[in-house]
C-alpha cells in the first residue's frame, strides 16, 4: 500500500462561515475540515482548532517518514503496552 498523501507543508486557516477549521496545503487547497459538533451545532471552537493545530504540526513535523513506517512502528508501539485489566 503506498498512497501519496496531500504533500506538506500544511496549515490551519479558519473558516469563517462555518465556525470551524480547515487544514489546507501548500497551495491553499483543503485538505480537511475540522469541527467539534453535537446534533449539528458547533459546540467548541477552541478544541476544533487544537486538534487542527496538532494535527499539521504532527504532519509537518514526521514529513520525512512515510506512513508505512509510521504505522509500523505504532503498531508495535501499542502490542508492547500492557492495557489495564477491567
Amino acid at each position: 500500500m503506498s498512497e501519496q498523501h496531500t504533500p506538506e507543508p500544511w496549515s490551519v486557516t479558519v473558516l469563517f462561515n462555518d465556525g470551524g477549521y480547515r487544514i489546507i496545503d501548500k497551495e491553499y487547497d483543503a485538505v480537511c475540515d475540522l469541527y467539534f459538533r453535537d446534533n449539528g451545532k458547533i459546540l467548541d471552537h477552541e478544541n476544533a482548532e487544537a486538534n487542527a493545530r496538532r494535527i499539521v504540526a504532527c504532519v509537518n513535523a514526521l514529513s520525512s517518514v512515510s506512513t508505512e513506517d509510521l504505522e509500523k512502528h505504532a503498531a508495535e508501539q501499542l502490542q508492547s503496552i500492557k492495557l489495564p485489566e477491567q
